[in-house]
């Protein structure tokens, strides 16, 4: 009788242990696809933060050459970084934050490093010569009342007279228009901001989805003194 009691006991004991394996497995099989989610998609908040900071990196830089750093300063050669001497102070990270920024250097191809992640930035100016700008506009056939230079109110656009008294000029060069020989007139920068992982030296900024570029142009203006 007790033997075959010990041999209940141990079937009973056989069953649940399999049992236990069984829902192992099956629980393996849920909790896998869900860790593998929960990963990728932390890879990809982080991939997105990086992504928003170099857009923030690219805006700051460009906001500041187009209202802050003076037209003739605009070259290949411009600094970025967050000392008072740089021609742009780059300052994108939120005050609360103790981490800071690291710079590598603050000269195009330099790299910046924040949290996990570094953000390489490289800048290429054109100049646009006074000369190569065409121009063209419309005015009234010299007929504006002497030491005026309002339209005279029968050459007003809107009537049919006023048309007909107007001349087209074409084919001249924004040139003619320069003060002191200042013929550069506009600059085109265009700035490239590439970004990886901290630890990921093999990628060296090579990839084309984390890449950014920005195009803007800065004009010298007549608050400059350089032409009217």
């Amino acid at each position: 009788m007790k033997r075959v009691i010990l041999y209940f006991i141990n079937i009973c004991r056989a069953v649940t242990l399999i049992e236990l394996l069984i829902a192992v497995a099956l629980f393996s099989i849920i909790l896998i696809p869900i860790i593998s989610t929960i990963i990728n998609s932390n890879r990809k908040i982080h991939e997105l933060n990086f992504e928003i900071t170099a857009e923030l990196i690219g805006k700051n830089i460009l906001e500041q050459i187009v209202n802050i750093v003076p037209f003739d300063k605009v070259t290949k050669n411009i600094t970025v970084g967050i000392n008072a001497s740089n021609d742009v102070r780059l300052d994108f990270t939120d005050k609360s934050i103790i981490k800071t920024a690291e710079f590598s250097g603050d000269k195009s191809g330099s790299f910046i490093r924040y949290e996990q992640a570094e953000y390489k930035w490289e800048i290429e100016v054109i100049d646009i010569d006074a000369k190569d700008l065409s121009i063209s506009f419309w005015e009234p056939r010299n007929e504006k009342p002497e030491g005026s230079s309002a339209w005279p109110r029968s050459l007003i656009g809107t009537k049919s007279d006023g048309i007909l008294k107007t001349v087209k000029y074409e084919n001249l060069s924004a040139h003619y228009y320069v003060k002191n020989e200042q013929n550069i007139i506009l600059k085109t920068v265009k700035l490239k901001i590439s970004w990886q992982n901290a630890n990921e030296q093999s990628n060296n900024f090579r990839d084309e989805h984390r890449k950014f570029i920005l195009v803007t142009r800065k004009a010298r203006l007549e608050y400059d003194n350089t032409f009217k």
